[in-house]
């Protein structure tokens, strides 16, 4: 077989240096490369999407906006940045979120890659709704820790310069602000208002760990957490990146269970259940933020538009 020919523009940040990396192990794929005087010439770059059979977008969002204009029809294009991922005319990349995702992704030219917070969220919290565990009405609250790499470059050097050394604990941000992530978490979960969204950066390079907290009064029917993980369990059973656990005894963790590196350099993502004994829920999700969370989730997506096995080149 004939490899397939792909593009990364915007190779050199943090998502696409990862793509970089995860694809030295793919055998199927060959990426085309632009003479670096020329890496950010747009008639260049137009020449390698045209010429590629798949390109990868890891651009700002306004430049990915810029570069989706010029397209010709027919051009396979992973959108890595949230210009796209709640617009009708792509598709969004996060293919164990239904039955139907995963075709939908291969079938599309034009595929929105998830964020990094929204890809962790939306798996735990879409079925509860769904389902009617709780309502499209409740009104969530998610504190999530993330790695330093989720910022790029600028925040990298940031926590990475003498100042920071000495840095132990979390830093949250965003708290005034209504942070990009949350247009595709309300659109794809089926929420009818947006969560009360607390980010944090932690001071290690890559990794995510969300919390989200179910209120006992805000559960619908005779749930209990048996019930919810078999639920989950369900909806994921086919799925192999995707672990549900139940926490219903203190002995079954320890301070290291839910290290938010726990599923680095790979495309897992954890969801755990823990009860509490006054009867709410607490979910907890790990990811990659690097991984399933941005770069993994691209070759991915990649795999699938191009008629091949999905993890093909990724630690799954």
């Amino acid at each position: 077989m004939q490899k397939k020919n792909i593009y990364i523009d915007g190779s050199s940040g943090t998502t696409g240096l990862r793509i970089n990396q995860i694809l030295k192990n793919h055998d199927k794929v060959s990426i085309i490369k632009i003479d670096e005087k020329y890496r950010k010439n747009e008639k260049y770059r137009l020449d390698a999407i045209k010429n590629s059979d798949l390109s990868i977008l890891c651009l700002p969002d306004k430049e990915s906006a810029h570069i989706a204009q010029l397209f010709n029809d027919g051009d396979k294009i992973i959108d890595t940045s949230t210009y796209h991922r709640v617009n009708s005319s792509w598709i969004y990349g996060l293919a164990e979120m239904q039955v139907d995702q995963r075709e939908k992704i291969s079938k599309s030219n034009l595929v929105a890659n998830p964020g990094c917070y929204p890809t962790g969220i939306i798996l735990a919290i879409k079925p509860l709704v769904d389902n009617h565990i709780i309502s499209s009405s409740y009104p969530l609250s998610i504190h999530a820790l993330s790695g330093y790499s989720g910022g790029g470059k600028k925040l990298i050097e940031k926590w990475e310069s003498n100042a920071y050394k000495s840095v132990k604990f979390e830093s949250p941000y965003a708290l005034l602000d209504k942070h990009k992530h949350l247009e595709e978490i309300k659109y794809y979960t089926n929420l009818d208002d947006y969560p009360h969204f607390i980010p944090s950066v932690g001071a290690f390079f890559n990794g995510m760990r969300i919390e989200i907290s179910i209120h006992k009064n805000n559960l619908l029917g005779l749930i209990n957490p048996k019930n919810l993980f078999e639920i989950l369990t369900m909806t994921y059973e086919d799925e192999n990146n995707i672990v549900i656990s139940l926490y219903d005894n203190d002995s079954f963790y320890d301070d290291f269970s839910f290290s938010p590196e726990k599923n680095n350099n790979t495309n897992k993502v954890t969801i755990s259940i823990i009860p509490n004994k006054l009867g709410h829920i607490s979910l907890i999700i790990q990811l990659d933020n690097l991984g399933k969370g941005a770069s993994g989730a691209a070759v991915q997506n990649m795999n699938l538009m191009l008629d091949l096995d999905e993890n093909t080149g990724i630690n799954s």
